[in-house]
């Protein structure tokens, strides 16, 4: 009977130390890397719900053309942030909520994807604008969220 008792305690010891290692998976903040109108390599388009256009574009980053947040609206233009999450152990995959807050599109003031970054490696998101119906005047922000907390908002000023 005794020896059951030790093992539970080394059983809720190991658990509790597991559980503390799990915790130092942690995003701690996103940093800011760069920010402007970017070239992109469009790799295609796919149909989402959770976009004002209805659509998500993936593409590839290729440089940033210009550091700015004075933006003007034209056609196949894309703007964004490049920037590193922050946190431990490096290399982990995190999910983020990439949200664009936008003057209205089809009805929609915001437009959201879910994507997977890694602690510790530059990544960037971006806005293209694709269609007419796109190109409005105002304040667009971009925002990285993880869970119910907002790590990064960069405001862009959109001109035509």
């Amino acid at each position: 009977m005794k020896h059951n008792y030790i093992l539970l305690i080394l059983i809720f010891f190991w658990s509790s130390c597991a559980g503390a290692q799990s915790t130092n998976n942690v995003i701690k903040r996103v940093e800011l890397l760069d920010y402007g109108i970017l070239n992109i390599n469009k790799i295609k388009t796919i149909d989402t719900s959770l976009t004002a256009s209805g659509k998500y574009t993936i593409a590839k980053m290729t440089s940033v053309k210009k550091t700015t947040d004075l933006i003007i609206a034209k056609k196949h233009e894309a703007f964004g942030i490049t920037y590193k999450v922050i946190g431990n152990p490096h290399g982990t995959k995190v999910l983020l909520t990439i949200k664009i807050i936008h003057p209205p599109i089809k009805g929609r003031t915001s437009s959201k994807a879910k994507i997977w970054a890694y602690i510790g490696e530059p990544d960037y998101t971006f806005y293209s604008f694709d269609e007419d119906y796109e190109l409005l005047e105002g304040k667009w922000k971009i925002q990285i969220w993880n869970k119910n907390k907002k790590l990064l908002e960069k405001v862009f000023h959109i001109k035509k």
